[in-house]
């Protein structure tokens, strides 16, 4: 062989050595459950991919910092200032490219949860070969984020098969009718489940232990215990201290067993689960209740390694499920009793106590109320009138100047109520007196000069002109309208149009006189029946809580539809008087018409107030 063919030997090794590298990382990587163990191998697959790597790194966010996931060749050995570059792209959520003191670094962060970046410092490349390096790098990172994800989907499918299997479990605790029964299908179901060579299940009430159910797998028995053993005991060992210190751990308690033979003997005795360790490998966990734990379920294996994560986790979901259902068992099977001894305690048995206290208190007060009487008030609605109200009209036509009053001022005798526009007026007196006293000194003229004809006819004329100055005056000391009476202002077309043209005699205001009241009531046409004159009642108006007394005067006959039911109209008069009497006041109030049953006068209550409403 010469030296050509050795070198060519040398290389085809090389080369399928480093193939077989490449092969033990891929499968090294695709094996991997977690992202932490799939990182590792995916440096070292990314680093021969890189043109020119020297480094290449995982991160992930870890507050305040980044965490060191994986590193190539080795966290020592790991560029100083590339932690510095993925966090910058870490923060900016893209990938880039940014320049370093021996090369480049090639950034590129994980799509999916968690803030893991990837980051690779490589050589001094051209453009070109930088961009084919990111590219790279970018899909090398869909293949870690695919690994990531399939952890996700393992743990997901993990979750469903133990919820599962604690849904079948439940249901065959939920058929049993008592506790016993329901814990010894649950300590069943476990056993034959994960392989369990003793399953016991411990159920606390009201502090203590009361029940203690154990299966026992008799194809594998205790070692020196035959398979019908007593329950409550494995070899030498109690179990109802081992139940009772997981309930005071309350938390799932996982010990492998050891060997005992040649160790020497405690200086104290050994706790109960130590004793237990000694025979089989053990889980012993709580059964957790509404406020405080309800059981304890203690797992003992003999054959086979110890309880792992997986199945310690499908335990804990299983006493979740299960721990309601046996908490709602009763201790003991009810005795079963005929459907009529059932009638019986029900009705006069000592059950349910309060109920029957509370149906004969109800029963005695119907009894009470079906003979019991009351006063009954009919509900009336209230309002005020005054008498036939004043007019007061425009004093002549023209321009409106201002209304001083609104709805529902009080206003005294003598008061200003409105005033017209006095300005026309004005300006025509001021004309008229101008042309007057012309005329006056043209007629003074002709009768010096003893011109009759002129003078007759500056006469006629000064008569015309005196004649449209009075007019004027009077018109002038007409344009403000007083108030004839003492009263409330009820209305009127003059209210809120001032500065507008009115007409002679158009109605401005009217006045309503406080010498007189009428109080007109409406009442339901159903409790009409229920009134005659001379009844007393009270009334209490919007806005003041004094009860105002009338008496009933009249019942007119006169229906309308008002609150959504059909009234009728009833005048009274009012007995005393309030400051907040006045036309227009409004209120509601009762007619007291004498004494009815109390049943009779709640289903008139009822029926007004509900059943109305229902329509």
């Amino acid at each position: 062989m010469n030296w050509a063919q050795t070198e060519s030997g040398h290389a085809e090794g090389s080369v399928a050595s480093e193939q077989d590298e490449e092969a033990a990382l891929w499968a090294a990587f695709s094996s991997a459950t977690s992202g932490e163990a799939a990182a590792g191998p995916w440096t070292q697959l990314q680093a021969r991919r890189l043109p020119g790597a020297r480094a290449c790194a995982v991160f992930r966010a870890v507050a305040p910092a980044l965490e060191l996931v994986a590193a190539w060749p080795a966290t020592q050995t790991l560029p100083r200032d590339l932690p510095e570059s993925a966090r910058e792209g870490q923060e900016q959520g893209v990938a880039l490219v940014r320049s370093a003191i021996r090369g480049f670094h090639l950034i590129c962060p994980l799509p999916g949860e968690g803030g893991w970046v990837a980051a690779a410092e490589v050589a001094p490349l051209s453009a070109a070969e930088l961009q084919t390096a990111l590219e790279s790098l970018h899909w090398g990172v869909g293949w870690l984020e695919a690994a990531r994800a399939a952890e996700a989907g393992h743990g997901a499918i993990a979750r469903n098969e133990r919820l599962e299997l604690a849904a079948r479990l439940a249901e065959n605790v939920a058929r049993e009718r008592d506790a016993a029964s329901a814990s010894m299908a649950l300590a069943a179901g476990v056993g034959a489940t994960f392989g369990a060579t003793v399953v016991t299940v411990g159920v606390l009430r009201r502090g203590r232990l009361s029940v203690t159910a154990q299966w026992r797998n008799t194809d594998n028995p205790v070692e020196g215990e035959p398979a019908t053993a007593a329950v409550g005991t494995v070899g030498a060992v109690d179990l109802l201290p081992v139940l009772q210190s997981v309930l005071d751990v309350r938390h799932a308690l996982r010990v492998e067993r050891h060997e005992v033979a040649g160790e020497e003997p405690p200086e104290q005795s050994p706790a109960a689960i130590e004793l237990l360790a000694a025979h089989a490998h053990v889980c012993a966990l709580p059964l957790p209740g509404p406020e405080t734990v309800a059981g304890a379920i203690v797992v003992q294996r003999l054959a086979g390694g110890p309880f792992s994560d997986e199945e310690v986790a499908g335990l804990e979901t299983i006493a979740l499920q299960a721990a309601p259902l046996i908490e709602a068992k009763p201790l003991a099977r009810p005795v079963p009793v005929t459907r009529e001894r059932r009638v019986f305690v029900a009705l006069f048995g000592p059950v349910r106590m309060k109920l029957k206290l509370v149906l004969v208190a109800i029963l005695a007060g119907a009894l009470v109320m079906l003979g019991a009487t009351g006063r009954y008030g009919v509900p009336v609605e209230g309002a005020i009138e005054g008498a036939q109200p004043r007019v007061l009209a425009a004093p002549f036509g023209g321009l409106l100047g201002e209304v001083l009053v609104r709805r529902g001022d009080a206003v005294t005798r003598g008061q200003m109520i409105a005033r017209m526009d006095d300005t026309q007026l004005q300006l025509e007196r001021t004309r008229l007196a101008a042309e007057r006293a012309q005329l006056a000194t043209v007629t003074r003229e002709a009768r010096q000069i003893r011109d009759r004809a002129a003078t007759e006819a500056l006469d006629a004329r000064l008569k015309d002109v005196d004649a449209r100055l009075r007019i004027t005056e009077e018109r002038l000391a007409r344009t403000r309208v007083l108030s004839p009476t003492d009263g409330i202002v009820v209305g009127g077309a003059g209210l809120g149009v001032g500065g507008s043209n009115v007409a002679s005699g158009q109605s401005l205001v009217e006045i309503a006189s406080v010498d007189s009241y009428r109080l007109v009531l409406w009442v339901d046409e159903r409790d009409l029946t229920l009134m005659r004159e001379g009844q007393a009642g009270t009334l209490v108006l919007a806005g003041d809580s004094t009860e105002l007394p009338f008496t009933v005067k009249r019942l007119t006959g006169v229906a309308a539809f008002r609150s959504a039911r059909n009234m009728v109209r009833v005048e009274a008069h009012l007995q005393d008087m309030s400051e907040q009497v006045r036309p227009g006041a409004e209120g509601t109030g009762e007619v007291d018409v004498g004494k009815r049953k109390v049943v009779w006068i709640w289903w008139r209550y009822l029926q007004r107030n509900y059943f109305d409403t229902m329509r």
